[in-house]
């Protein structure tokens, strides 16, 4: 048998056991399509159910929905199935593919794919970074972009699961770290059932996970999550026609590719048309599109139409759009239809827009209808885009309504617009009304459009009311106007009408309005006089303008205060060096704060009068023992009150020149003198002692110079007298020369000569060492 034929026998026998095969297998999937009456024929059934082998499409899985389909009454072909089916497993590849492409190392996040959701990595890396987590001491939390009820419920389940997977491992590997035993197959087998613990996890967590929809994104079984994703969108596409509800495959391929739950949409789309509701899955697509939450949308559909209220889907994508709450709009839509009011969706998106509180907005309305206030809601809508708080003054409005006060939106529109506090508007209305003072609105936006306080203003007609001081409000308007603070006015004239203290009222106003202290000087007038100083308010306000605390020039004219003098050196008669400390208490003359003499010329005067004292006395002793006789001396003649008893050396005209003299200063002064003080004496050095060695080190110096100079002299002279022998020596060599060449003189004398002179020359040498 050759092997061309093996070859030829093969090709006709391997595809006739293969057909066996199938047929053996898809046989009882067979007899269930025949004995459900589906129109096809056995061939068109072998056909199909190879195709969908070959394409990797689940056949007894839509042989199965087919019959289902067929039994139910739906008209729906194999091949949009089988279409379907490559759209689900399609998008779903493409959105876990997309996922894991976008992860980061150690992230955990979750999305969701139709009714199904996705976590990051596989159950072991979930188990490891759990781990991590322990060893680094972090929570380990799950994340998940979405703000859809479902989404968030399903998130808390697994951060809860987790959290307690996490205490768990926490005290096994606190057990595995803690064996003491060095011994390895003990630490073996430690660690083996630490190993089996995380396998047993991991099989819970997969467990726990299938239940609740939940699979990992890089986990071997997501074959499995697309065949649940198909079949339960695939029943629910069946339902849908079994109900009339037409869907075509290109509407759900849409839907889905923008992770619709097709499965849940159904049933909406059904329960909908049962309630009346005209909505297609276009309708649910947009508003899946816009990040709603479906079934959340359609129970408020549902409960507002209970209510008596048509909102539209559209209506409500439209609110949730501008960020609303679409579950509290209802409400309180259903809340102010019962009230019988006529508030729309469209309403209350547009207040949305402006930043408003809806549910504030439709409280407030419902408050005023009860109270019979009618307030627009536009005029509400204008209040708040102002930035105005609608909740508070709704509250102010009924307050002031239920007290006889009416307002309108435009008049509290028009303070606000002044830059007014509304709420303090009308509890300052309120308080006047109270009060029955003159006060209306139209003079508090008077006043607020200055700047003014409106409650400052009210305390001051209240004041000007109690005291009866009979200003009129136009008068207090005016000078509020004028920059004046009207509380200080009133409070000036009550006080001074009280205790009678005379101000021209013309005076005060202006004071007033140039921002002068005036209260303060009014109470520093009142505190003088209780010291017994007369001050009036023209003297009083003087020291005000001139920028000095009237408060304290008071403080000043009534207690003594202690001014230290600089320290003075005089010499006594017996030449010694006194350093005198003086002290003066004085006390403040209020007529001459401003222009009298201050400590410069105290010091002077105290200085001179202390100089002429000391040099009375005869020596520094008796100064000494005399210090506080001095120091009354001293007061005595800057009081201009010394007698001839105590200056006999001076007769009664120089005395009373003194006496004038320091009377006329003493009026020029600021301060009244009331006592002299010497706290404090040095003594110095004894100065004819001090000129003694100074004259003796002066003769010192003297003696010295004149003996350097007759040294001087002495050592001229002798350079002198060595000059002149040198010059006598020179004539003698030069008459030996002479001698020499005429031969008067021979070598021998001429020898016994220079020794002769050598003897000589060292004689004179030891002699002058």
């Amino acid at each position: 048998m050759s092997f061309q034929f093996i070859l030829v026998l093969l090709g006709i026998l391997l595809p006739i056991i293969l057909l066996t095969i199938l047929i053996a297998k898809s046989i009882g999937i067979w007899h269930l399509v025949r004995a459900s009456h589906v129109r096809m024929s056995f061939l068109g059934f072998l056909y199909n159910y190879i195709e969908m082998i070959i394409r990797q499409i689940p056949a007894d899985l839509i042989f199965k929905l087919l019959v289902n389909a067929t039994k139910g009454g739906a008209i729906i072909s194999i091949n949009v199935l089988k279409d379907f089916f490559k759209l689900i497993d399609r998008t779903v590849t493409h959105s876990i593919y997309s996922f894991n492409k976008n992860l980061h190392d150690g992230e955990l996040l979750l999305t969701r794919i139709s009714s199904y959701y996705i976590m990051s990595g596989n159950v072991e890396d979930l188990l490891y970074l759990i781990l991590d987590s322990i060893k680094a001491e972090k929570e380990i939390f799950v994340k998940i972009n979405s703000k859809i009820v479902a989404d968030i419920e399903k998130l808390k389940f697994i951060n809860n699961l987790l959290k307690a997977y996490r205490l768990s491992l926490n005290k096994a590997h606190q057990d595995l770290i803690n064996i003491e035993s060095k011994d390895e197959e003990i630490i073996k087998k430690a660690e083996d059932k630490f190993n089996s613990l995380l396998y047993l996890y991991a099989s819970d967590i997969l467990s726990a996970f299938k239940e609740k929809r939940i699979f990992m994104s890089k986990a071997e079984n997501l074959k499995l999550l697309k065949h649940e994703i198909f079949e339960n969108a695939a029943k629910a596409l069946i339902k849908a026609h079994q109900s009339g509800l037409k869907i075509s495959l290109d509407e759900l391929e849409v839907y889905f590719g923008m992770n619709g739950d097709v499965e849940k949409t159904v049933d909406i789309l059904l329960k909908t048309r049962y309630l009346g509701f005209n909505i297609s899955l276009d309708d649910l697509e947009k508003f899946n599109v816009a990040g709603g939450d479906i079934e959340n949308t359609l129970i408020n559909l549902i409960n507002a139409k209970k209510a008596g209220l048509k909102i539209e889907l559209e209506d409500l994508e439209k609110y949730h759009l501008l960020g609303g709450n679409i579950e509290q709009v209802v409400k309180s839509l259903i809340k102010a239809h019962q009230e019988g009011m006529q508030i729309s969706i469209v309403d209350l998106s547009e207040y949305l827009s402006q930043g408003g509180d809806v549910e504030v907005l439709v409280n407030a309305l419902i408050k005023l209808k009860q109270e019979n206030i009618d307030i627009k809601i536009n005029e509400l809508s204008e209040y708040n885009a102002s930035g105005g708080n609608v909740h508070q003054v709704v509250l102010d409005i009924i307050k002031a309504h239920q007290s006889g006060i009416k307002l309108s939106m435009l008049q509290l529109k028009s303070f606000r617009a002044q830059g007014g506090d509304v709420e303090k508007l009308i509890n300052v209305l309120l308080k006047s009304h109270n009060n029955e003072l003159d006060l209306n609105i139209t003079d508090l936006e008077k006043l607020a459009r200055i700047g003014a306080d409106i409650e400052n203003a009210f305390s001051a007609f209240k004041l000007a009311k109690r005291s009866n001081i009979g200003i009129e409000k136009e008068e207090l308007l005016e000078l509020q106007n004028a920059g004046g603070d009207i509380l200080t006015y009133v409070k000036a004239i009550s006080i001074s009408k009280r205790l009678k203290i005379e101000i021209q009222k013309e005076q005060l106003e202006a004071d007033v309005v140039e921002g002068r202290d005036v209260l303060k000087v009014i109470f520093a007038i009142i505190y003088a006089r209780k010291e017994g100083i007369v001050l009036s308010y023209n003297k009083a306000i003087r020291f005000d303008k001139e920028n000095h605390d009237v408060a304290e020039v008071v403080q000043w004219a009534i207690n003594p205060q202690v001014i230290n003098i600089q320290p003075i050196t005089i010499i006594s008669q017996d030449a010694v060096t006194l350093k005198l400390n003086v002290n003066v208490t004085v006390k403040g003359i209020i007529d001459q704060y401003l222009r009298g003499s201050r400590n410069e010329v105290l010091n002077d005067r105290i200085n001179e009068a202390a100089v002429k004292e000391v040099s009375r006395l005869k020596s520094y002793q008796e100064v000494l023992e005399s210090l506080n006789a001095i120091a009354e001396r001293i007061l005595n003649r800057l009081s201009g009150k010394i007698e001839s008893d105590e200056f006999p050396e001076m007769d009664a005209d120089e005395i009373n020149e003194i006496n004038k003299k320091e009377i006329k200063l003493n009026s020029g002064s600021a301060y009244e003198i009331i006592d002299v003080n010497i706290p404090n004496i040095e003594i110095g050095k004894d100065a004819y002692s001090e000129i003694r060695k100074e004259k003796a080190e002066i003769e010192k110096i003297v003696a010295k110079t004149e003996s350097d100079r007759r040294r001087a002299t002495a050592i001229a002279q002798e350079l002198e007298a060595k000059a002149k022998l040198i010059e006598s020596e020179a004539e003698l060599q030069k008459g030996m020369a002479h001698a020499f060449k005429n031969g008067n003189m021979n070598t021998k004398e001429y020898y016994k000569r220079k020794i002769f002179e050598d003897k000589h020359h060292e004689n004179d040498l030891g002699e002058h060492q």
